[in-house]
């Protein structure tokens, strides 16, 4: 099967509490025209980093992926583990404390990298806010549009936050990557052995440089450091696959070193200078005095070229940007959703949770309206705990709610049509979302940044109900007490039978009761069966057939009474807690059972003709 995930982003947190909303946001907001994965990988923080990610995984359970170590692995571990969970053919880095700017970041890149293969990734240029003083600057100042690997192993000129790569160049990622200080040139230099990377001067993103970061936050020796030893990994990498590059980074290491003991000379760290100049003799021993005075020469003029003026000027800037907002993605126009379930406790279960998925998919607000009549007599709260979810209302229907906003049918004169056409941007019945359902109709900009009005009976969403859509629903405590007593033994050994009767006429045509039973027969002599009914002579005809192997709750029929309800839900998930189930054609209630207990249904029917 094809892999539908295009881009796969890589969050690493640790402890980023303060930041990581605005990072995720500019994560979800993206607008694509495929499908992504933002994966997570907490590094066991401490603070309440951990459940901001929780509460934005429940906003987009299909999108986001939250991978927590058990333990704090460290900065390299746990990029190993968050790289291991990617899907995507190309994989974008966003860290917890940067984000992007730019909704269309994704999107541009991505069919950048599709029109040219020769490419092995691109990056592009990014505000650098340093949040000590507030100032800002933008990144890449002249920087050329295509970067070879030879030039990366001389001087690193990506952003993280901006970079993005094609996956699985270079299968898995070595064994000394858990050894690197920071991963990020490692891994451009991994990949760019397939291709040059291209640089795109459209800013799409904020790279925050912090006291605390391993980079930013230390001084000029202890970066120089981190470099080196991340340098010295690659050199082992390279010495045997690509002498060049290998020579390469051996010189960059060298006039690192070279470029420190300049610069601790005129400090009082002359022992380290000295230190630092030997160490650069060791990456170059082939260098003579004469190329060392060269080099130094060299970093010298670099340095002093930056005149007073350019100073001056300089200073002006990061003066004036301390004015300036940062820049961040506009949210788009909130949409509000009016929703109305219908039919009986499956049929809502199924609808709600697709209405839930629309109004996450399209950034809208969701109202849902519960109402009371012949297919479900009761509250939602006297059966559920109420949905704890951010932009989601669900409340029982009012007397005004009745007149305005319920289904249009005769009991209200059908008034509520006409007001829905006048102050909805738009508006779909059941039994049109039905059809458009199946139809493969696309529900997501229909509703993006309208008020809508709709209804259904159905998971209108898709055709297959996904495995989390009734991850949201939880029995109230006295239910949940009683399916936890009804269960107590079951131990993953009883099979579960849903044969529907009453007025479900498919059902009583096409799954009639002898088939249940011959089914029933084809199971191991010491299987038990739980068996939902709402006919008791059915449950007293199996019992007789299968005598000490039957297991059922009381349960009355009865939609229109409480009482009825809350024996329903706890026959429901009851059902659910069961091996697998065999169940009715026609009925909702058997495949919302499989649904919550993610379990195999086999549905007994015999030929229509």
């Amino acid at each position: 099967m094809e892999n539908p995930i295009k881009v796969s982003v890589l969050m690493l947190a640790y402890n980023q509490e303060k930041y990581i909303d605005e990072a995720i946001r500019s994560v979800v907001l993206q607008q694509t025209s495929f499908p992504i994965q933002l994966i997570i990988g907490d590094d066991h923080s401490g603070d309440g980093t951990l459940a901001r990610c929780r509460a934005w995984q429940e906003l987009y359970p299909e999108q986001i992926i939250v991978h927590e170590n058990a333990r704090n692995l460290g900065l390299a571990r746990n990029f190993i583990e968050t790289y291991s969970l990617a899907r995507g053919q190309y994989i974008a880095v966003c860290e917890a404390d940067d984000y992007w700017t730019d909704s269309r970041k994704l999107q541009i890149q991505a069919d950048f990298m599709d029109a040219h293969p020769q490419y092995s990734m691109c990056f592009h240029r990014v505000v650098n806010f340093y949040e000590a003083d507030g100032t800002k600057s933008l990144s890449n100042g002249g920087q050329k549009e295509t970067v070879s690997l030879h030039d990366l192993a001389l001087c690193n000129p990506i952003t993280n936050v901006s970079v993005f790569y094609r996956r699985g160049f270079f299968g898995p990622l070595p064994d000394w990557m858990d050894r690197v200080t920071s991963y990020d040139l490692a891994m451009h230099m991994l990949n760019a052995r397939y291709g040059d990377a291209y640089y795109m001067r459209r800013v799409m993103a904020v790279y925050r440089k912090l006291e605390t970061s391993i980079w930013t936050g230390g001084d000029r020796k202890k970066r120089a450091l981190i470099s080196l030893k991340n340098r010295d990994l690659l050199i082992d990498y390279f010495q045997e696959r690509d002498r060049e590059v290998y020579d390469l980074l051996r010189k960059a290491n060298a006039r690192n070193c070279l470029n420190l003991s300049t610069q601790l000379k005129s400090t009082d760290g002359k022992a380290d200078a000295e230190a630092f100049g030997q160490l650069a003799r060791q990456y170059m021993p082939e260098w003579t005095e004469a190329d060392i005075t060269r080099e130094t020469g060299h970093l010298k003029a670099a340095e002093q070229g930056f005149s007073p003026l350019k100073r001056m000027m300089t200073r002006g800037r990061r003066l004036v940007s301390r004015l300036l907002p940062l820049p961040r993605i506009k949210e788009p126009a909130a949409g509000a959703i009016v929703f109305v379930p219908a039919g009986g406790l499956g049929n809502r279960m199924k609808a709600i949770a697709a209405a839930v998925r629309l109004a996450r998919e399209s950034h809208s607000r969701l109202t849902v309206l519960w109402f009371e009549d012949w297919g479900l007599g009761c509250r939602f709260d006297q059966l559920f705990c109420s949905i704890d979810s951010m932009g989601i209302s669900l409340r029982q229907g009012s007397l005004a709610d009745k007149m305005l906003r319920d289904r249009p049918r005769k009991r209200n004169f059908r008034l509520p049509r006409l007001f829905q056409k006048l102050f909805f941007n738009a508006r779909m019945d059941e039994g049109e979302a039905t059809r458009r359902m199946y139809e493969g109709f696309d529900f997501t900009p229909w509703a993006k940044g309208k008020r809508v009005w709709l209804a259904s009976h159905v998971y209108f969403m898709a055709k297959d109900i996904p495995d989390n859509a009734f991850d949201g629903f939880h029995p109230i405590a006295e239910l949940q007490r009683r399916v936890d007593e009804a269960t107590a033994d079951f131990h993953g050994k009883v099979v579960g039978v849903h044969i529907r009767r009453t007025d479900q006429e498919r059902s009583i045509r096409y799954s009639p009761t002898p088939m249940f039973v011959a089914r029933m027969r084809e199971e191991p002599d010491d299987t038990r069966f739980y068996l939902a009914s709402d006919d008791e002579e059915v449950k007293a005809e199996l019992r007789r057939e299968f005598p000490g192997r039957i297991l059922t709750l009381p349960r009355k029929a009865d939609r229109s009474s409480l009482s009825g309800m809350e024996d329903a839900l706890v026959e429901l998930y009851t059902l659910s807690r069961t091996r697998r189930i065999i169940g009715s054609f026609g009925s909702t209630f058997s495949l919302t059972a499989a649904a919550i207990g993610r379990i195999e249904v086999e549905i007994i029917k015999k030929d229509p003709s």
